[in-house]
């Protein structure tokens, strides 16, 4: 990495922490086009379902700065209206805090992943939007593609084990670390945590690297991504500035263990990704967990902290097994100690 480039990310670090101070410290009632509910959820909770509310309290301030949208009945997702004719489909009292998202064109519509299947998302999405709806999964974990099998037109990667996990769906034991109790608060009636699975589902269609999906005059391309997982995949927006990362990029810890994960590859992913910002004037940045950020420049850091990683410039601690490489609170990666 050159000197030029470092002192960019260095000052990049510098504005986007200055920016969340300020967002910390914005009442959150006066921002603009602020939420008009909160992300609360609710009392009466064990120690352990406590345990992760710091992560949603940590994130609640960037949440706010979007409109939430009413929709009858809906009792498990938080939807929000995003620039750019998109809806965000927050699953904030789960311990994931997994967002889907709808993307609405003229014709159709495409809806990024199905979040973890505890909630009826074909109804919460079909209240928003009377366009056929076609999903595409980011990647194959479970957090991603549980109300697949609610859909008839369903899309991911074109890799055998991709076809393969979203055809099997995911028993209840493959779940448990999902669904107990303490990762759950106020699940929606009916939901049965001691018999959940996630049914299987066939892809009706593949898509591949530099495809276009065309919703009616708006486009999306599709870039391969993987690292996290060999199947991931992220959704380019050039008309209108956005970048859809699924689980490649979010604030947080990001993970790569496990047979389907690569450094190597994510770093490359990452590069990827890096080019189409700077080349499609990317203004918003979509992912798949936590909250979405403003700017790009956390995502550019990213990048750069996993070649640190990569090349041994950075320390760990170990936790649970895992290696743990730590910049910030919103960068950070868990690796196999092996």
């Amino acid at each position: 990495m050159t000197r030029k480039k470092m002192n960019h990310i260095r000052k990049n670090r510098i504005a986007w922490l200055l920016l969340f101070a300020v967002l910390c410290a914005f009442p959150l009632s006066a921002a603009a086009g602020a939420s008009d509910k909160a992300l609360d959820p609710g009392p009466d909770l064990s120690e352990a379902q406590r345990s992760w509310l710091p992560d949603l309290e940590m994130y609640t301030p960037f949440w706010d700065r979007f409109q939430t949208v009413d929709v009858p009945g809906e009792q498990w997702f938080r939807v929000y209206a995003l620039p750019g004719d998109v809806y965000a489909l927050f699953e904030y009292r789960q311990s994931e805090l997994v967002i889907s998202y709808l993307i609405l064109g003229e014709t159709s519509a495409l809806l990024w992943d199905t979040g973890l299947g505890i909630g009826d998302i074909r109804s919460c999405v079909q209240a928003l939007t009377a366009l056929p709806i076609t999903v595409l999964n980011s990647h194959n974990h479970p957090d991603h593609i549980g109300g697949n099998a609610q859909f008839d037109r369903v899309m991911c990667y074109r890799i055998d084990s991709a076809v393969e996990r979203l055809t099997q769906g995911y028993t209840h034991e493959e779940l448990e670390g999902f669904i107990v109790p303490e990762e759950i608060i106020r699940p929606p009636e009916g939901f049965a945590g001691d018999t959940f699975f996630i049914a299987g589902k066939a892809p009706t269609a593949t898509v591949e690297d530099g495809q276009t999906i065309d919703l009616g005059n708006r486009e999306l391309e599709v870039l391969y991504t993987p690292g996290h997982n060999d199947s991931c995949i992220t959704l380019i927006d050039a008309h209108n500035g956005l970048l859809f990362t699924g689980d490649t990029w979010y604030p947080g810890p990001l993970y790569a263990f496990g047979e389907d994960a690569s450094l190597p590859d994510y770093l490359e992913s990452m590069r990827r990704i890096e080019t189409v910002i700077r080349e499609k004037n990317i203004r918003w940045v979509y992912c798949s967990h936590n909250a979405i950020l403003p700017g790009t420049d956390p995502v550019i850091e990213a990048g750069a902290f996993l070649e640190d990683v990569i090349n041994g410039r950075l320390a760990y601690t170990m936790k649970d097994g895992m290696k743990v490489y730590t910049r910030s609170k919103f960068v950070s990666l868990q690796v196999s100690a092996a």
